[in-house]
C-alpha cells in the first residue's frame, strides 16, 4: 500500500496541472489541494475496485470466492460461513483471493488481469463524462479517472520490488510450474481459514527443498520454509533461509519474513548472537511492515533474550493475544503459543 501511495502522489503530481488546465479549472492552491482531497476518495475507491474486478472475471473463469480484503478488513467465505477479521498485509492496499477450479488447465489471465481490467473502465467512463460535461464540474471525475489510470499502471506493469498482478502474469507466463504454485498458495489459504496449520496440510501444496530449489517460484520455496518454522524445524528454516537470501530474488517483505523466521529459530537454538545479526541492519523495516504474529514474535525474543526486558517481553505477548481475537487464521495463534513455551524452556 505504501508503494502505491507514492507512486499515485508522483503521477499525481506529473498530471494534475496539465489536465486542470485543459479542463480550465483554477490551478491555485485551493484547486491544488481540493485535488488532494478527490485524489483520496478515488483511492480507496480505487482499492475496492480493484478488488472486485479481480472478483468478477475470476468468478467468471470458474474460481470460488474465497475472501477480500481492503486495507485491514477482511471479509471471507469458509464452508458454507461469511465471517469477517483484520489482517493486515504490508505493501498492499487490499487483495481479493478466489479459491482456483478443480480441474487442471484452467483460465487464468482473466482474473489476475480482473482489477486492472476494471480500473480502466471505470477510468475510461469518468475521463468520457469529465469531458462532456466541462468545467468545474468535471473537476472532481476527472481525478478519478487520474486515480484509476494510476491503478493501471501501478498494478499492470512488473516493476521490480512490487508484487503486483503485472508480476504475476509475467512469472505465469514464464514458469510452468508457477500455475501450480499460485493454486496452492490459494488453496493453502483455503486451509488457514479452516483453522489448519500449515504442518497439517497436505504435502503436495509444497516444495521439495531438498531435491528442487526453484529460483523462480520464490512463493513457493517461502512458503515450504514457513512450514519448517510451524513444524519446529528449526535448523531447516536457517539452511534453506540463508540460501533464499542469497539468490537475493525476494520481494523485501518476503525478504524481511525470511529473516525474522530464521532470528526467531536462532533464538529457539540458543544462538542470539547470530539471531541479532541477521536482523541488524532490517531492525527499522520490520517494525514498519508488521507480519502479525512474526513480528510480534520476533519482537518479543528480541526482548527477552537481547535486551534482556521482560517486561516489554511479557507486554509484547499481551498485546500478540489481543490481536489474535480478530485474526482469521486460529492456527497462527496455537503456533505462536508453542513459540513462547519454547522460549520459557530457555529460561
Amino acid at each position: 500500500m505504501k508503494h502505491k501511495k507514492l507512486w499515485l502522489f508522483l503521477l499525481y503530481n506529473l498530471m494534475i496541472y496539465p489536465a486542470l488546465g485543459l479542463f480550465e479549472i483554477n490551478t491555485s492552491w485551493q484547486g491544488a489541494a481540493l485535488g488532494i482531497y478527490f485524489c483520496g476518495i478515488h483511492f480507496y475507491w480505487g482499492i475496492i475496485l480493484h478488488e472486485f474486478g479481480h472478483l468478477i472475471f475470476g468468478l467468471l473463469s470458474g474460481y470460488r470466492f474465497g475472501s477480500i480484503r481492503v486495507d485491514s478488513f477482511l471479509l471471507y467465505h469458509i464452508d458454507g460461513q461469511w465471517k469477517t477479521g483484520q489482517l493486515e498485509v504490508p505493501g498492499t492496499g487490499g487483495q481479493c483471493l478466489l479459491y482456483p477450479p478443480i480441474k487442471k488447465n484452467h483460465p487464468y489471465l482473466l482474473y489476475h488481469l480482473g482489477g486492472i481490467i476494471l480500473n480502466f473502465i471505470i477510468g475510461a467512463i469518468f475521463l468520457f463524462v469529465a469531458k462532456q460535461i466541462g468545467g468545474r464540474g468535471s473537476f472532481f471525475l476527472l481525478i478519478g479517472a487520474l486515480v484509476h489510470f494510476a491503478f493501471v499502471i501501478i498494478n499492470g506493469i512488473p516493476f521490480k520490488n512490487i508484487p503486483n498482478d503485472g508480476n504475476n502474469i509475467r512469472l505465469l507466463k514464464k514458469s510452468p510450474d508457477y500455475q501450480k504454485m499460485v493454486d496452492d498458495g490459494l488453496k493453502i489459504q483455503e486451509e488457514y481459514f479452516r483453522g489448519k496449520r500449515l504442518k497439517e496440510m497436505d504435502d503436495s501444496y509444497f516444495l521439495d527443498l531438498q531435491n528442487k530449489f526453484d529460483r523462480i517460484n520464490t512463493m513457493g520455496m517461502v512458503s515450504s520454509i514457513e512450514r519448517f518454522f510451524d513444524q519446529g524445524k528449526n535448523e531447516q528454516v536457517i539452511i534453506y533461509g540463508e540460501k533464499l537470501l542469497d539468490e537475493g530474488q525476494l520481494y523485501p517483505i518476503l525478504d524481511l519474513a525470511i529473516r525474522q523466521m530464521m532470528a526467531i529459530s536462532l533464538f529457539i537454538l540458543k544462538n542470539d548472537q547470530e539471531a541479532e545479526k541477521i536482523t541488524r541492519n532490517h531492525q527499522k523495516s520490520i517494525f514498519k511492515n508488521h507480519l502479525i504474529p512474526l513480528t510480534d514474535l520476533y519482537g518479543i525474543a528480541y526482548q527477552k533474550f537481547i535486551l534482556k526486558d521482560q517486561k516489554r517481553a511479557q507486554e509484547g505477548w499481551e498485546k500478540l493475544q489481543v490481536k489474535f481475537k480478530n485474526h482469521p487464521y486460529p492456527g497462527e495463534k496455537e503456533m505462536a503459543e508453542e513459540i513462547m513455551n519454547k522460549y520459557k524452556e530457555r529460561e
